[in-house]
């Protein structure tokens, strides 16, 4: 038995016919997966998101990374520092790149604090809708963004990384490519 760790089967949720998923902690997928769900994914909530194969991510909302923190004043910022501090000794968790891709397809994506393993190329992709942060997102190698808004919650900073990785000796820049889509503007719940 690994302490800490839990197993899961996606082929599991999908015959059980469940609306929603949380796979918290950090999550590390194992050969290719696909999750599509109803209603909400929630994954990764520890921080860090490592996968080997290609992963894809479908629901109406989806949730990466550590959860929102309420907004502090400007000078404080520095107390939401990611990596991780622990009395006052901070324990770095960069990005590494390798064979993995991650996709994610949603109306909505929240994306806090969130640093990809092993992962090569992410795609976060909010047709008509919004990716929204509050915090760090970090890759080596490649992200593609697509969705009709891309922001921060309000008062909070959201950081997008894309670092530099080396492939058999031979050092590659991270990119960030941005594509807009349409974007649905919400209904008004008064009628004239």
């Amino acid at each position: 038995v690994i302490p800490g760790r839990g197993y899961f089967s996606a082929d599991s949720f999908q015959r059980g016919g469940f609306d929603s998923l949380t796979l918290g902690g950090n999550v590390q997928f194992t050969g290719p997966v696909s999750i599509t769900a109803r209603g909400a994914l929630s994954v990764g909530s520890g921080g860090v998101i490592t996968a080997d194969s290609a992963v894809t991510l479908t629901a109406a909302y989806v949730k990466l990374g550590q959860p929102f923190l309420p907004p502090i004043q400007q000078q404080n910022q520095s107390e939401r520092q990611f990596p991780f501090t622990f009395n006052g000794q901070v324990y770095p968790v960069l990005p590494t790149f390798g064979p993995g891709s991650l996709t994610v397809k949603a109306l909505l994506i929240d994306v806090g604090n969130l640093v990809l393993k092993n992962i090569g190329g992410t795609s976060l992709i909010a047709d008509n809708g919004g990716i929204r942060g509050d915090g760090t997102l970090e890759v080596a190698g490649s992200l593609y963004l697509r969705a009709g808004q891309i922001y921060p919650a309000t008062a909070v900073n959201f950081n997008i990384v894309a670092r530099d990785y080396t492939v058999g000796g031979k050092t590659y820049p991270g990119s960030i490519t941005i594509a807009g889509s349409a974007w649905r503007a919400p209904r008004s719940s008064r009628r004239s």
